[in-house]
């Protein structure tokens, strides 16, 4: 069979002999190439493959911490959540019992206006013959940065004069020396912020969290609900932190 084969190669005129070795040519060099290909392809696949594979041991071993922790979790005593009006500290005054009427700004999201209302809102009613008091909660500080002097604010802040002293002093701080005259607004006081209120709030919660004796709820309920403010103003508005 080789030899018809051959011998029809050679009765074949030059230029189909020519173009029969060109394909066989195109032919080698195209599978070598596929081969080349394929090989490099399925290296490919195999590095990826273990890469996958240890991608998801990754994800399991951290899908089993976060079992740990919610065992963790589970295991905390549920002090945190159940009965708590009886963490409600006797100094809890009525709506109807007292002058002093509370108003929170709150909202989970920065930059849309909280300091900004709470401020032109107490100068309006301090305007209208009310005794109002601004509470800053914010550790960035800019309600209190707005309300007083920035020469009395770093001066206040430098002497621990803020609201971070009411979560410190677990709300027993004397409230009535930690507010100051806002500036242009005779019935209208201020209460500072400083940065070291977030960590104090972090402290406070962690201990909580780790023993219930370190309560930290109702701290400001603690603090305000007292003669001096209970009686002294008509309202109290609260500048909350961004979340």
């Amino acid at each position: 069979m080789w030899d018809q084969l051959i011998r029809l190669f050679r009765e074949l005129p030059e230029t189909s002999k020519l173009f029969i070795l060109l394909v066989l040519i195109a032919w080698i060099i195209g599978y070598t190439v596929w081969d080349i290909l394929s090989r490099r392809r399925m290296r490919d696949l195999k590095r990826d493959l273990k890469r996958t594979k240890a991608q998801l041991q990754e994800l399991q071993q951290e899908r089993d911490q976060l079992q740990e922790r919610l065992l963790a979790l589970d295991r905390v005593d549920s002090h945190v959540w159940t009965k708590p009006d009886q963490c409600r500290n006797n100094r809890f005054v009525p709506r109807e019992e007292r002058r002093a009427r509370f108003i929170a700004l709150a909202n989970l999201k920065g930059g849309v206006g909280k300091t900004t209302l709470t401020l032109n809102l107490g100068v309006s009613l301090a305007e209208r013959g009310k005794k109002v008091l601004l509470v800053d909660l914010d550790f960035q500080g800019t309600l209190s940065n707005l309300a007083l002097p920035r020469e009395l604010v770093n001066d206040y802040r430098g002497k621990g004069w803020t609201t971070d002293a009411l979560l410190q002093a677990n709300g027993q701080a004397a409230v009535d020396s930690l507010h100051f005259a806002v500036q242009d607004a005779p019935n209208c006081r201020a209460m500072i912020a400083r940065e070291r209120l977030e960590l104090v709030e972090f402290e406070r919660q962690s201990q909580f969290f780790v023993n219930p004796d370190h309560e930290a709820r109702f701290l400001l309920q603690k603090a305000f609900h007292v003669p001096e403010i209970l009686q002294q103003f008509d309202y109290v508005l609260f500048d909350c932190p961004p979340r």
